[in-house]
């Protein structure tokens, strides 16, 4: 195992911030919710497209989304777009869409987050049409950790105002 690798990791056992290069597939996000006494998370990486969920078929009332890792790197990271769906049938349902823009602070670019609000209408021939997304419920954020960007959180916690839904793939852009 390489030198830095090593010290990363023993970073992270000691419960010390993790930082991480460019040339590094960085987590962008954590996803966990709470199951009694523990917590189940999942590391969502940048660039991973498509990806199953772990809780996959597993709703829950609240997930949270916590700050992934921070970038040591001169260039500001662009911006992401993480969209969360559930399987309601055959067919993946978009549940939400969470943009994802990075800031910079003493540490390095640190990630932030902002819930992007589903259109309403979409433009179809030369008039617009409303949509239907089809959404099981509204997504809202219930609690948030704000960040220094207006809008944006470096922590939330969200869910549907119908209770309980599943996220069973993300997929990052």
């Amino acid at each position: 195992m390489h030198r830095r690798h090593f010290l990363i990791l023993l970073g992270l056992g000691l419960g010390m911030p993790s930082a991480v290069t460019a040339g590094d597939s960085p987590a962008i996000a954590v996803l966990e919710f709470s199951s009694g006494l523990f917590g189940n998370s999942a590391k969502i990486l940048a660039g991973s497209g498509a990806t199953a969920s772990p809780f996959a078929h597993k709703p829950k009332t609240a997930w949270t989304l916590r700050a992934g890792q921070t970038l040591t790197q001169t260039n500001p990271p662009p911006d992401r777009v993480i969209r969360f769906y559930t399987l309601a049938s055959k067919d993946p349902l978009l549940l939400c869409a969470i943009l994802v823009k990075y800031t910079r602070d003493a540490r390095g670019w640190r990630p932030t987050y902002h819930l992007m609000e589903p259109l309403a209408v979409t433009w179809a021939s030369e008039k617009l049409v409303p949509v239907d997304p089809g959404l099981p419920a509204t997504i809202h954020v219930a609690q948030s950790v704000a960040a220094p960007t207006p809008g944006f959180s470096y922590q939330m916690t969200f869910g549907s105002v119908a209770g309980a839904v599943s996220i069973d793939l993300w997929d990052v852009q």
